[in-house]
């Protein structure tokens, strides 16, 4: 019983791509931040507190904000992940998990094919998850004080993400919306497949969580800006 009732509320867990400077990611990340200065050697000590740019994805349960993560783009073929962070009560319901393959999902439409992030040596939990999702410890690649272990991960194009986003696009294009032909050529050039392959792929649709992707979200990454720049 206790399974199902696990596997119940990992269904109503929804994933959404949001401002980084929305309350509710606000409240998120001050929830990370205080966590992470309980935990850490020497404490924690954020800085400005500013988003990352980029992509902000905020995971809800029943309507209360319980996760979230960041993705921003180190240069044009090379993103990294950032903030990741899930409410103790949330915990071991796969929440962690599901925002980690959005972000990969949002990184590859955006034409990303490698990803990297970085974790404190405190974080057992954390590496661990990292590793089990294909990722690879590399050496130090930036100069974060508080990082102890660095990873990386070069992501496999994904069929299903690209009938399924070029679709939404299409149905949203304007006259007016430059960037949004680059965005669909990107997802032709890194996303294809064969139309016998992607049939071949499962369509699972809780994986991929296409509703929360948004033109102007995709296109703020591409162009490597603030998700909040005009």
């Amino acid at each position: 019983m206790a399974e199902i009732e696990r596997l119940i509320r990992a269904a109503a867990i929804e994933l959404r791509v949001v401002s980084p400077k929305s309350a509710a990611a606000r409240r998120c990340l001050a929830a990370y931040f205080g966590e992470l200065a309980t935990r850490f050697e020497s404490g924690f000590n954020p800085g400005d507190g500013a988003p990352p740019n980029g992509l902000f994805v905020l995971a809800r349960l029943h309507g209360r904000a319980v996760g979230c993560g960041g993705l921003r783009r180190i240069d044009e073929r090379v993103g990294e992940i950032k903030r990741m962070w899930t409410a103790p009560e949330a915990r071991g319901q796969g929440v962690a998990r599901r925002i980690l393959h959005e972000l990969e999902a949002l990184a590859r439409m955006a034409g990303i094919e490698t990803l990297r992030l970085d974790t404190n040596r405190v974080l057992v939990e954390a590496q661990a998850m990292y590793r089990r999702e294909g990722y690879r410890e590399i050496a130090r690649y930036n100069d974060n004080p508080y990082a102890h272990h660095w990873f990386e991960k070069k992501l496999e194009p994904t069929a299903y993400l690209s009938t399924s986003l070029r679709k939404l696009l299409r149905r949203r294009r304007r006259p007016r919306e430059r960037g949004c032909r680059e965005i669909t050529d990107r997802l032709d050039r890194h996303c294809a497949f064969s139309e016998a392959s992607r049939r071949e792929v499962p369509h699972d649709e809780s994986s991929f969580l296409t509703p929360s992707i948004t033109y102007r979200g995709l296109s703020a990454l591409v162009r490597g800006t603030d998700l909040d720049a005009p």
